[in-house]
């Protein structure tokens, strides 16, 4: 289903799950496919897909739009100025966007390739039915994008007779060789000012757009591995700890290390520098953390600052990627049942993770190392800041005071306002040194323009803390860093 039929056609689709039931059930061979079909029935019942709908500015009407017949970016972009449309989105549950047809046929295939194991795998079922079978990764529309891809494959696996798993590193140069360099409407470009239908692109838009984010390319690698018969999800971080965005990668299974790995070309896995805070993976199968252990502590929904965890399908794996600890926060006098730890980015504090209090505590588990954290409460503006700073070091310590001495100062010699490489301090542009002080704030210290570049100095700073050099002129990306002797970002 490579387009946007009318809206008729779609109340029409239904999966009609008797029949493909009774179909599994005639045969005892066909066991694990009739395991397969209730594993997709019972969790896909919550998914919805955000799908694109097209109609004329003037008029309001509909008009039906077959993206499967649009090959380019500017295509699109000239069907929908030169017919004066305009588009918006809506949420439809995914038992309407699917027919018995497109389940029965996901299955048969997904269930031979696995049995076939064409690359000597021992792929765990619980792993195959979460991660090889599922139709989607999550969040798009769902799309035929096995069948798109298997033409790469077709008469090439058959040929493959290994005599022992093949490497990780082997298989991502076979898919590489198989399909993104024989056709290069397979290679995404990051840009930042492409059209975009949808928050979460499907095959249809990636491949008309030919361009993304992160996690658009992460969605884009997980259709390819699955296609070769490889389970495959994505794990995203909403915020980095130390660094002023957030990633999502794609990530396969690695038979000889039994688990999932990210592939580390560029852009995928999680980059070390930026210090990653928390790390979550898509799973189709329900882990119902959400439901059952964060809605009924805050109650309302709506309140709830973390929208990416608003959904039952994610693992925390934050301790498969990096070192973590848990933090304890007392919570004496809070009147609150859950809270928040923040990290510094684009200029704010932003929260990435939660925790509910018990024993009078709220206890953050699995948190990454090297960050600077803040704890937060929630209240009618979302959250508000405490000023309690949390230092959670390279070895697991814990510092929950920081207190600068304004006695012993020194002088700060500085070239960049971050790690990036277009932070560089600028001559004649105006910067401000803070500080952070004993409520947890962020104390100016002084302001001046740069006499020179890559270098700004301020004397007679107080010590023991950390610092901001913000450039005054554009947007926040300055980073919190800390000076004894050396500089050192978080």
């Amino acid at each position: 289903m490579l387009f946007l039929e009318s809206c008729n056609h779609k109340k029409n689709a239904r999966i009609d799950w008797c029949e493909l039931t009774d179909r599994y059930s005639e045969n005892a061979a066909d066991s694990l496919k009739l395991e397969a079909l209730l594993f997709l029935r019972e969790n896909m019942s919550d998914l919805k897909s955000e799908i694109p709908v097209f109609y004329q500015r003037d008029t309001r009407e509909i008009v039906d739009i077959r993206l499967d017949t649009i090959s380019t970016e500017a295509s699109l972009i000239e069907i929908i100025k030169g017919n004066n449309l305009v588009f918006q989105t809506k949420l439809v549950p995914d038992s309407l966007l699917l027919t018995t047809s497109d389940i029965s046929r996901t299955i048969d295939t997904v269930i031979a390739d696995w049995q076939k194991n064409y690359w000597k795998m021992n792929i765990p079922k619980d792993v195959m039915l979460n991660t090889l079978l599922p139709y989607k990764v999550l969040h798009e529309r769902p799309q035929d994008w096995r069948s798109y891809f298997s033409k790469y494959f077709t008469g090439y696996l058959p040929q493959i007779k290994p005599t022992r798993p093949y490497s990780k590193i082997a298989l991502d140069g076979m898919i590489a060789d198989s399909v993104v360099w024989r056709d290069s409407t397979h290679t995404l470009i990051p840009r930042s000012n492409q059209i975009q239908l949808t928050r979460q692109p499907g095959l249809d838009e990636l491949r008309i757009i030919k361009s993304g984010d992160c996690n658009s390319m992460a969605v884009k690698s997980t259709y390819l591995y699955r296609s070769f018969g490889i389970p495959a999800t994505v794990d995203f971080t909403s915020q980095y700890g130390g660094g002023n965005t957030g990633h999502a990668t794609a990530v396969f299974w690695d038979d000889s290390a039994r688990t999932f790995r990210p592939r580390h070309g560029d852009g995928e896995g999680f980059n070390p520098k930026y210090k990653l805070s928390k790390a979550f993976r898509l799973s189709f199968k329900k882990q119902n953390v959400w439901k059952d252990s964060i809605l009924p502590v805050v109650k309302k929904s709506w309140q709830f600052e973390l929208a990416h965890l608003k959904n039952n399908h994610w693992n925390d794996v934050t301790d498969e990627h990096v070192p973590t600890s848990d933090i304890p926060v007392k919570a004496a006098g809070v009147q609150f049942d859950y809270a928040y730890l923040c990290t510094y980015t684009d200029g704010k504090w932003v929260p990435v993770y939660w925790a509910k209090k018990q024993n009078n505590q709220f206890l953050f588990r699995k948190m990454g190392r090297e960050i600077l954290y803040q704890f937060a409460l929630p209240d009618n503006k979302g959250y508000r800041l405490t000023g309690q700073i949390i230092l959670l070091d390279s070895m697991g310590g814990i510092q929950q005071t920081i207190r600068p001495d304004r006695k012993k100062v020194k002088k700060l010699e500085l070239k960049k306002i971050n790690y990036g490489r277009l932070a560089w301090v600028k001559k004649g542009s105006p910067y401000t040194l803070k500080f952070l002080n004993e409520l947890g704030n962020w104390e100016t210290f002084a302001k001046q323009t740069a006499s020179r570049d890559s270098s700004i100095i301020f004397n007679k700073v107080p010590g023991n803390t950390f610092y901001l050099l913000v450039k005054n002129d554009e947007r926040p990306l300055e980073r919190p860093f800390t000076y004894n002797k050396s500089l050192v970002w978080y």
